[in-house]
């Protein structure tokens, strides 16, 4: 009962921007049918449909990019996420996943972060490795000098502060273009990181931002620094996938993830290492490199999502937090510029 309050509860506060009073009978026939599923096609469609038209009904909510928890940015985040899993409870397959996999995401989930199989990595590399490469690029062209991350941010997607925030010493690289994206799918499904991911998340899921950066040491230009220990202030159900290029050691100012009595749990070392984190949920740092040593870092965040056939690759730009209404998913494919023409 508890759970089915807290539904009720989130559904009766959004309710108060835009009424849709299908959404509660779809959550009572999701409630009542914990086991069973649709199975019939004529049924899936018409579930299908309702929440194709409870999506429109929300996705012109005006959110404002406030930044912290307990907004109305986090509650269409959380009435989302129960509409996702309302989907994939009904429209989805049960995803395939060896005991290995399980194994991760139960880490995922207990402790709050997981590390990635060696075979996971090899196979994500395939694409990361491009990304690397692009980095690399821009990195050469722009040098020391400073690119203010918040012009490439898409339209309706919430960012920090970055002139504050953003360490000198890390160089972004601020979009990938559409054909790594594309790419980035299909090591997703050869992985079979997007069936865990599924597992995870109890629904479709979709990539909401891609930042490569490279992280210099404090000394490499003026204003650097390094990042203390901190909790992400993302959506809530995003979590985040990061991994690093070459072999990694406490030199190149390795990822370390926190307990409550501060001490390192976990330190992303080795080759190409790589992981997943609620990192709302689980204390992180990331030291600076020491003198002579750099670390290429890919950051993806990741949420859930309605259907498989929308499922998008897209980016919010460098250093974006997520979308601020994920039911308006138009917005999300609006790019400011071209990405490639960065390169030139």
């Amino acid at each position: 009962m508890d759970r089915i309050n807290k539904i009720l509860n989130l559904f009766d506060v959004m309710n108060n921007f835009v009424g849709s009073p299908e959404i509660e009978s779809l959550w009572k026939k999701y409630l009542e049918n914990p086991v069973d599923k649709i199975v019939k096609e004529q049924e899936r469609s018409s579930i299908r449909s309702r929440i194709k038209t409870i999506q429109e009904k929300f996705s012109p909510i005006v959110i404002k990019n406030v930044g912290k928890r307990g907004t109305s940015q986090n509650l269409a985040h959380q009435l989302y996420w129960q509409l996702a899993s309302i989907a994939f409870h009904f429209c989805g397959e049960e995803p395939n996943c060896n005991a290995d996999e399980r194994n991760m995401v139960d880490d995922l989930r207990s402790k709050k972060y997981c590390e990635l199989s060696s075979d996971i990595r090899t196979i994500l590399y395939k694409c990361f490795g491009r990304i690397f490469e692009l980095l690399n690029i821009y990195s050469e062209k722009c040098g020391n000098n400073y690119v203010h991350p918040p012009a490439s941010v898409r339209h309706g997607y919430s960012f920090g502060d970055t002139r504050k925030k953003i360490l000198r010493n890390q160089r972004f690289c601020p979009c990938v273009p559409d054909y790594i994206l594309n790419k980035m799918a299909e090591v997703f499904a050869e992985s079979h990181l997007d069936q865990m991911l599924q597992l995870y998340f109890g629904s479709h899921f979709c990539v909401s931002n891609i930042r490569p950066w490279k992280y210099c040491a404090i000394g490499a230009v003026a204003g650097g620094g390094e990042t203390g220990v901190h909790l992400d202030l993302l959506p809530p159900g995003t979590i985040k996938m990061m991994m690093f290029d070459g072999d990694i050691t406490v030199d190149h100012g390795c990822f370390e993830t926190l307990d409550g009595k501060m001490n390192v749990t976990y330190q992303a070392i080795g080759h190409h290492p790589g992981f997943l984190a609620d990192s709302c949920n689980v204390h992180h740092r990331a030291l600076s490199p020491k003198p002579g040593f750099e670390r290429d870092t890919i950051e993806i965040t990741m949420m859930p999502f309605l259907f498989p056939e929308e499922k998008i690759f897209v980016e919010g730009g460098c250093c974006s937090g997520g979308p601020l209404n994920p039911f308006a998913h138009d917005i999300w494919m609006k790019r400011i510029y071209e990405p490639t023409e960065l390169l030139k």
